[in-house]
């Protein structure tokens, strides 16, 4: 992150602030925090705008399954991510876009990842999508990403819908012995005691973005843009969330 060069107090400046019981030193710190946020922040809305343009671009001009699929693991990174709300209208108008063209019926079934992402997000974004009748091909659990996707999306289900409960109980013990295994990646590894200890829908925002954050940035076929704007949207808000505090403390 590049930092803006900031010029020391002069020397009458100084002896006038010391008078007055301000330290110099203080101010052209706060100074320069105050440019590097604005600098920041400019960033945020430019990154923001790419990603928007993304978002729309997949949106309004591919109808092949294998984008739509790219789609909704964007919003679900820009979601876990923690920058969401930059992209309240673009992930609303995609994810009509999405049950516009599948209704119930997701074009990758056999896809178990795709599957329960498609799933939890049209679930979590008020789309009463189907769960049909619970089964699952136990399989397809031999893909560890599908099967942490199944958990998180078995948690989506609404009070009295027992046909998830099978799925949840069966990933559960599933990903235990998978994050168990001395073979198993250890970045996946994070991933699911994370989960099996809190769950996507359970979780606080800040502290999932802060762990994804960590985990996107390990995952070789991450967005850059994405990361650095997720990056410089959490320092931007700690760094407000920091002023607001020492100003309610004075």
């Amino acid at each position: 992150m590049s930092s803006i060069p900031v010029y020391s107090a002069s020397s009458t400046s100084s002896s006038v602030l010391t008078s007055i019981g301000v330290n110099a030193n203080t101010v052209v710190h706060m100074c320069m925090q105050t440019e590097d946020l604005v600098v920041e922040k400019q960033l945020v809305d430019d990154l923001t705008q790419v990603v928007k343009i993304e978002v729309i671009r997949i949106t309004t001009s591919s109808h092949e399954s294998m984008q739509h699929t790219k789609l909704i693991q964007l919003i679900d990174a820009v979601q876990r991510l923690g920058i969401a709300y930059h992209f309240e209208e673009e992930i609303e108008e995609a994810l009509q876009h999405i049950y516009g063209t599948y209704g119930e019926q997701w074009i990758d079934k056999n896809n178990l990842e795709s599957t329960s992402l498609w799933f939890r997000l049209l679930r979590q974004h008020g789309f009463n999508v189907s769960p049909g009748d619970g089964t699952f091909k136990e399989a397809l659990c031999n893909d560890a990403q599908g099967t942490l996707a199944l958990y998180e999306a078995a948690y989506m289900r609404v009070e009295g819908e027992q046909v998830l409960d099978k799925p949840l109980e069966f990933t559960k013990i599933h990903l235990d012995i998978i994050s168990k295994d001395p073979s198993c990646d250890s970045s996946l590894r994070t991933q699911i005691q994370q989960a099996l200890t809190q769950p996507l829908r359970r979780s606080l925002a800040r502290l999932e973005a802060l762990r994804y954050i960590l985990i996107y940035q390990q995952e070789t076929s991450h967005n850059e843009v994405l990361l650095k704007l997720a990056k410089l949207d959490f320092n931007v808000l700690q760094s407000m969330h920091k002023k607001e505090l020492s100003q309610i403390c004075k």
